[in-house]
Order: structure tokens, then sequence, then C-alpha cells
């Protein structure tokens, strides 16, 4: 059992540095002017985002990511209007700064609901032994 908790632990770990890595490379790609790169990354981006969520059990899914597919699937919908680009830009920054840039410390409560400390869920599936 506690292999596979070691298993779905670091499953969720590589999927949440995936969706890092392509939230990275949507930044880099929606200030230029290749609209296919656009929507490739946001594609990608959304991809990373529900293999992570597929991954979590319901009630551990972070609102933020919710939010984070919500504005990937908007901008799939509006990507050709004039402010497209900036509205998407400004919503991620914010979830990208907030979950993946700041740096977070081990002994900090996390009582914020739309936080989810990843490393944790090991405890989490650890109860279930």
């Amino acid at each position: 059992m506690i292999n596979s908790l070691n298993v779905q632990q670091t499953v969720i770990q590589e999927r949440r540095q995936r969706l890092s890595q392509c939230l990275d490379s949507l930044f880099g790609v929606l200030v230029g002017e290749d609209k296919a790169a656009k929507l490739q990354a946001n594609r990608d981006c959304l991809f990373a985002a529900d293999q992570l969520v597929e991954s979590l059990p319901t009630s551990l899914i972070p609102a933020w990511l919710s939010e984070l597919q919500a504005w990937c699937r908007w901008y799939k919908d509006n990507f050709t209007a004039i402010d497209a680009n900036a509205i998407l830009f400004n919503h991620l920054n914010l979830i990208h700064y907030e979950h993946f840039i700041r740096p977070t410390t081990q002994n900090s409560e996390h009582t914020h609901s739309n936080h989810t400390d990843f490393s944790s869920l090991y405890k989490f599936f650890q109860k279930g032994i």
C-alpha cells in the first residue's frame, strides 16, 4: 500500500511540474503574434491541468486549478477577441505566481481554501491504510 501511495504522490508531483512548464510556455507565447502557437500552448496547458485534476480526489481539487481550467477553456472559445490575450495573461498570472513561483515554507499553515499542499497528499492517502 505504501508503494502505491508513493507512486500516486510521484504522479501528482510530475503532473504539477508539467502544468508549471506548460504555464511558462503559455506565458512565453501570449506576448507574441503567433495565434497558432498561442492556441497550442493553451491546449497543452489545459491538458496538463486536466491530467492533474484526474490525479486528485474530487474533494482535494483546489479552486485555483479549476479556475485555471476555466480560463484556458474560455480562451479556446474567445481567442479572437481583441483583448483575449491580455485577459488570459492577467488571470493566469496571479495563479502562476501564487501557486508556482512564490516560495512556500514547509512550516506555514495553509488555511486558504484555494491552496492545496500537494506534498501533504501523501498523508491524506496514508489515512486510508
